[in-house]
C-alpha cells in the first residue's frame, strides 16, 4: 500500500481513533474511505499472519465480510 497523504491519515485517524463528534460535518471523501479500507483489510491480514489456533478463521471471516 503506497503511503499516506497528511489529509488522508488524518481521516483515519479520526474516523478510527476518535469517537464520533455530534452533530459532525459531512467529511466524506471516496479516496480516503478507500484508504480506510485497505488499511483495515491490511490490518486483518497481519493480524490473521499473527495469530494461532481458531482466530485466524475469525480474522478471516472479518476479511470477508468487507467483499460484501
Amino acid at each position: 500500500m503506497p503511503s499516506l497523504s497528511l489529509a488522508a491519515t488524518l481521516y483515519l485517524f479520526h474516523h478510527v481513533v476518535l469517537p464520533p463528534k455530534l452533530p459532525g460535518a459531512n467529511d466524506w471523501n471516496a479516496e480516503y474511505e478507500d484508504a480506510l479500507l485497505e488499511t483495515t483489510v491490511e490490518a486483518l491480514q497481519t493480524f490473521s499472519d499473527a495469530v494461532r489456533n481458531d482466530e485466524p478463521q475469525i480474522a478471516g471471516y472479518v476479511r470477508i465480510l468487507h467483499i460484501l
